[in-house]
């Protein structure tokens, strides 16, 4: 029986299995899967009818309940340990007619991806505490009777987030096991959430303002000004941490940063849009993974202590890039648009000038992975000096053609993870060097190049420094066809 096989079936009351089937039994008014461990597929009857109080049947099967239009109370006894999923997604309440769900588990051993979505006559729910948030969106998405949810215990990772309830986190009764934790909204629409340890952290901005002071508080939760309308931020100097995609989607503008900031999350700035000049402040040591993700930053100014992760500024477009002091790691190129090794032989992030042309520095041996990753280009140009091309260095951009001016330069091989994985623009390669040369670049057969590239494009033959080339122009498919 496949997934959701009854979804929508609110008519459905009763179910026969004939003796003897392998796959599946009917307990009580419970449909089981045996061969997926007694996993609950559907119960049928009233939504009032009882899940087996049997130790063998510990999950419920995707979409179990999804678009039941019956209400009532759901209880679900301690056996359920889990919910069961569907390609990452549970959906085992969504468009349900459920008011009220009761799990009698302290713990489940599941994410909980959509599945209240659109319940949307949902009014109660009381809930194990260990759900991860982190991994969990859209929970409550559709909610829109949903006025109170019960944590068993208290939550201590902290992760409820605005993004798991959309707009209506800050219209819902929160209760935390023995309520030494709280959740209030103050009167400029701040939704804060206080630890059993009495720190503070801001989940959600639900005001009109487009000009914000923060309360004070230790933490900028998960999604807190997710999609949000504000414009420009001022932090008090409590705050020490800025959780992931905290900005994400915002109408963000500027932003004054605490004093005692130290850490901050990923995806933090991503798809900002109206962010156009960002100072990092010297307080925080790391600029983490996807922080300007889909971001068109006029000025990135670095700390003189400041280190950027891998995969920082991937699938960011930047004019200028800047370092205040003397930076340990890095330098900028004289055109400031490529960040490089403290010795100028590494390119580490680089970007395309106002003609959409990314030039590495000559005085660059290596690029790094990422090092053009996600970028709006028409070409990059490699000078001579280049010896060797990371893994997805020019991943997801989008230009059509790439100038190699070094014959004997290497790339990452890597199938799924090469230097050119995903460059679905690229067109021609203007190669200075012989097809010998070539083909120890990209691959001596078709199956090494497609590892490298996978589709056919054109190649320019022209003279490098040390070999002189007539120039010569096939395609890819013409090269490795040809027998010695």
């Amino acid at each position: 029986i496949g997934y959701g096989v009854f979804s929508y079936c609110s008519n459905l009351e009763d179910f026969e299995v004939e003796e003897g089937n392998p796959n599946y039994e009917v307990k009580e008014h419970s449909l089981i899967d045996k061969t997926n461990a007694n996993n609950c597929v559907f119960l049928f009857g009233t939504i009032n009818s009882i899940i087996p109080k049997d130790s063998s049947i510990t999950r419920l099967g995707v979409s179990a309940f999804r678009g039941i239009n019956r209400t009532g109370t759901l209880n679900i006894p301690a056996n359920i340990k889990s919910l069961d999923d569907n390609s990452y997604y549970s959906r085992c309440f969504e468009n349900s007619g459920i008011q009220k769900v009761t799990f009698e588990a302290e713990t489940l051993d599941s994410h909980f991806n959509q599945a209240f979505k659109n319940a949307n006559k949902l009014e109660e729910v009381e809930i194990p505490s260990n759900i991860d948030f982190n991994s969990t969106t859209n929970l409550f998405d559709g909610c829109t009777s949903l006025k109170k949810v019960i944590f068993k215990s208290n939550i201590k990772n902290n992760n409820l987030s605005r993004k798991s309830f959309k707009d209506s986190l800050n219209k819902i009764e929160f209760e935390f096991g023995d309520k030494t934790s709280s959740w209030s909204e103050d009167d400029n629409g701040f939704v804060i959430f206080k630890d059993t340890d009495g720190s503070k952290i801001l989940k959600g901005y639900f005001g009109t303002e487009e000009n914000v002071t923060i309360p004070e508080v230790k933490t900028i939760g998960l999604y807190a000004f997710y999609n949000s309308k504000v414009k420009n931020i001022t932090m008090p100097n409590t705050i020490t941490f800025i959780d992931s995609s905290a900005f994400q989607y915002s109408s963000l503008e500027t932003i004054s940063f605490s004093s005692s900031l130290t850490s901050i999350n990923i995806y933090c700035f991503a798809s900002c849009a109206n962010l156009k000049t960002f100072t990092w402040p010297s307080s925080v040591k790391n600029i983490p993974a996807d922080t300007f993700y889909h971001t068109n930053l006029e000025l990135l100014v670095l700390a003189s202590n400041t280190a950027v992760s891998d995969s920082a500024l991937v699938f960011s477009n930047i004019k200028e890039l800047r370092i205040d002091g003397d930076n340990s790691n890095y330098i900028v190129s004289d055109d400031k648009l490529t960040l490089l090794s403290k010795d100028g032989k590494t390119a580490v992030a680089s970007f395309s000038d106002e003609n959409g042309t990314i030039t590495i520095p000559d005085t660059v041996t290596s690029l790094s992975k990422y090092v053009c990753y996600g970028r709006n280009a028409k070409e990059i140009i490699l000078p001579v000096t280049v010896e060797n091309c990371g893994r997805r260095a020019f991943s997801y951009s989008n230009f059509e053609t790439i100038e190699i001016k070094n014959p004997n330069i290497a790339f990452a091989y890597n199938t799924g993870d090469s230097s050119f994985y995903q460059t679905n623009n690229l067109k021609e390669i203007t190669f200075h060097g012989t097809l010998e040369q070539f083909k120890t670049a990209f691959g001596s057969t078709k199956e090494e190049y497609n590892k490298l590239i996978s589709k056919s494009i054109t190649i320019k033959y022209k003279s490098s420094a040390d070999v002189e080339t007539p120039d010569t122009t096939k395609t890819t498919d013409e090269i490795y066809a040809q027998v010695d």
